[in-house]
């Protein structure tokens, strides 16, 4: 009896013992696994180049994020994701290209009221400001939040750019629903492949809001193109002395600086960079803002009309978009002041003055853009 006993128990414990051994024999691998991951992970981890899961390895813009991630131009949402789909927002552009330029020093507060100071694109977006790459809406308004349309996107790179003169013409079939002021812009980006990938059945649709890849693939091939020595197509390099451009409210005017001392020295501040300047109405037919600095007089009297650039008082810009007689000295003209009252609005508007890159005509008022 107590040998029957003894060699069950035996049979037993050697039954849990192969069970035993059989159950850890799945939880550690051998030496030939070990050497060897999991497939899937090993394929996963390879096939995302830029380290977010939520951009496969087969997307279009897969290889842009990854190139964006790499030198610092675009991060993503989180450690682990790049959110390809979402919006990119006024804020969020302003960053991207601060970001490309060296994030210089800035002094001095935002001039927005919704921008707040110290918030991580305050400092982005004073510099896109003051540097007529993005202006706001006027009234102290820059719509941080607000979407970025495709065509409103591809203006402000072409801007940042230089406002390079394009003569191809758009292959979208779409290319009528271009607004009138972002139709250089999306010729040049077009022409220098910058809008590869967002064209479905040869339509840009340029309303849409833009997403995070789609501007991470525009910007990887301006950035590509620029970083091989190849111009994007950029002609007119050379500032011009007598033309500016004058931007406020998402509209650029060009003019024509007056043949006086008064213009030359305007055109020698100019070359400094861009010059914002907040002007408030007055006298329903104009928009006044001081200068900061004293420039030579000219005085003359004279009845102006609306596009007429004037000094008054030697350290005070005037843009006229109604007339008025005086005697002050006269800077410029603009081109084409079509639609000039409608876009500097009824409030105060900050008006840019940058040196010309490239001749064109206005931009005359459609929707805010930018």
């Amino acid at each position: 009896m107590k040998k029957r006993v003894l060699t069950l128990l035996m049979a037993v414990y050697t039954l849990c013992l192969l069970t035993m051994t059989a159950c850890s024999a799945t939880d550690i691998p051998t030496d030939d696994s070990a050497a060897e991951p999991d497939a899937a992970k090993l394929v996963s981890a390879a096939q995302q180049p830029s380290g977010f899961t939520d951009v496969p390895v087969d997307a279009w813009y897969a290889e842009a994020v990854a190139y964006c991630q790499e030198n610092g131009v675009m991060n993503g949402t989180t450690d682990t994701t790049f959110a390809p789909e979402e919006t990119l927002t006024r804020a969020m552009l302003a960053t991207v290209l601060y970001r490309m330029n060296d994030s210089p020093v800035l002094s001095g507060p935002p001039d927005f009221n919704d921008v707040k100071t110290g918030s991580w694109y305050s400092d982005a977006v004073s510099w896109a400001a003051k540097n007529g790459v993005i202006s706001g809406y006027g009234n102290g308004v820059f719509g941080v939040n607000d979407p970025t349309t495709r065509e409103q996107a591809v203006a402000i790179l072409w801007r940042y750019a230089g406002s390079p003169s394009e003569t191809a013409e758009s292959e979208f079939s779409d290319a009528a629903a271009v607004s009138n002021w972002a139709q250089a812009a999306v010729r040049w980006a077009s022409a220098n492949g910058m809008t590869d990938g967002m064209a479905a059945d040869s339509r840009f649709n340029p309303k849409a809001n833009i997403k995070r890849g789609e501007v991470a693939s525009m910007l990887y091939h301006y950035l590509n193109l620029t970083a091989s020595g190849q111009e994007p197509l950029r002609q007119d390099a050379e500032l011009s002395e007598n033309k500016i451009d004058i931007s406020f409210n998402g509209y650029t005017y060009s003019a024509v600086l007056a043949d006086n001392s008064s213009a030359k020295a305007f055109a020698d501040l100019l070359k400094n960079g861009p010059l914002t300047i907040s002007a408030h109405d007055y006298g329903s037919f104009e928009k006044v803002g001081e200068l900061g600095t004293t420039l030579p007089q000219n005085d003359e009297q004279i009845t102006t009309s609306a596009g007429d650039i004037i000094l008054y008082q030697g350290n005070q810009i005037t843009i006229y978009y109604a007339q008025n007689t005086w005697s002050f000295t006269r800077l410029g003209r603009m081109d084409d002041p079509s639609g000039l009252q409608e876009a500097l609005g009824t409030g105060d508007v900050d008006l840019t003055f940058a040196l010309a890159k490239a001749s064109g005509s206005a931009e005359n008022p459609g929707d805010n853009w930018y």
